[in-house]
């Protein structure tokens, strides 16, 4: 379809529609067509330019946006993933260590002095879990501080 713009149409962007004669009714089938005013060529062709240019713009920004919330879920959930599997391994050692305070415990309380054959006094087992304690703990605040 060709058509002449009036003389003296202000320069713009305008929606063009076909309809009746002395247009009343549009034609319900065409849709308008956006039709830009400009004061020649080169207007013309760096608007087509810059309207490509902007669609490219717009696309990289949706494209980035989703990327960045794929990254942000991934690393939410590997961080989670993460987190579970630490804080079983916490649940693990933390049963471990109150069942070894509860056989330590029981063996205390059942201890009697040290017979001929060599038993250790209660006393030693205190020790000996006490050293046991500090050393865990040495070890563990040693590692943390070398990262």
């Amino acid at each position: 379809m060709t058509f002449t713009v009036p003389a003296g149409t202000p320069l713009g962007h305008y929606v063009v529609e076909v309809c009746d004669d002395p247009c009343q009714n549009r034609l319900a089938y065409i849709w308008g067509a956006p039709v830009e005013v400009v004061s020649g060529d080169i207007e013309a062709r760096l608007n087509e330019r810059i309207a490509a240019l902007s669609q490219k713009v717009s696309d990289l920004r949706w494209s980035l946006k989703g990327h960045a919330r794929r990254v942000a879920k991934r690393s939410s959930k590997e961080v989670r993933e993460e987190m579970a599997g630490a804080e079983e391994r916490l649940d693990l050692r933390v049963t471990e260590l109150e069942q070894m305070v509860t056989e330590l415990g029981k063996r205390l309380a059942s201890q009697e002095e040290p017979a001929e054959r060599g038993d250790v006094s209660q006393s030693a087992l205190a020790g000996g879990i006490v050293v046991l304690v500090l050393g865990g703990w040495f070890i563990r605040e040693r590692r943390r501080n070398s990262f």
